[in-house]
């Protein structure tokens, strides 16, 4: 039959002493993990949030993404709108012949040439047609009489390429090139009624 061995200090069996220490061993050990159990749920549930976080804030940027390309689609139907498209031919003398503004009563110092083909430059913008504004100094003659003058009128290029003058008073279209001027002097000669029209300056404002 074992024998009890006693604490000389205590006066306690070594082996109630023995458990009492294992106790306490498992008692730190359960601390220790409970601790750390805690301490990794804290981590986990503060990772968590921050993944909550992270994912609002992608949420936020897609959205933000999302409404950027609804804006940009909505400005490019906007400004499709507001796009200025070379006429074919048929269209521009569809939009000439329904025009009025060769009908507006010449009113000198008040209503000229420069009125015309403002106003006609204007009209074939809210036709979504690009028509330029066209300002010209030439050199006439009439019988021996010579002199200087300015004429405005308006161009513009058909959407196959062609160059049109067209004059906003009377709605005629001339064919040409904006470098060269023969078959414009020869329009204005009628128009004018003189003997010669020599083109010295030209400007072409869009």
């Amino acid at each position: 039959m074992e024998q009890n061995q006693f604490c000389p200090e205590c006066g306690k069996p070594y082996r109630t002493r023995k458990l009492a220490y294992a106790i306490v061993v498992i008692a730190l050990i359960v601390g220790i993990s409970m601790f750390q159990i805690v301490y990794f749920q804290t981590q986990i549930t503060s990772l968590r949030d921050d993944l909550q976080i992270t994912k609002g804030n992608l949420q936020a940027s897609e959205n933000k993404v999302i409404l950027a390309n609804r804006k940009a689609e909505m400005l490019e139907n906007e400004l499709s709108h507001y796009k200025l498209n070379p006429p074919t031919l048929s269209e521009l003398k569809t939009f000439l012949a329904e025009d009025t503004i060769d009908q507006n009563k010449w009113i000198e110092g008040v209503y000229i040439c420069m009125n015309y083909a403002e106003d006609l430059k204007e009209h074939a913008r809210s036709y979504g047609y690009n028509i330029s504004y066209v300002l010209i100094n030439f050199d006439y003659t009439y019988n021996s009489y010579s002199d200087s003058a300015g004429h405005t009128l308006n161009g513009a290029y058909l959407s196959d390429g062609t160059w049109v003058w067209i004059e906003p008073q009377t709605d005629e279209i001339i064919y040409g090139n904006p470098t060269n001027y023969k078959s414009l002097e020869n329009q204005m000669e009628t128009f004018y009624g003189v003997s010669s029209v020599h083109i010295t300056e030209i400007a072409i404002i869009w």
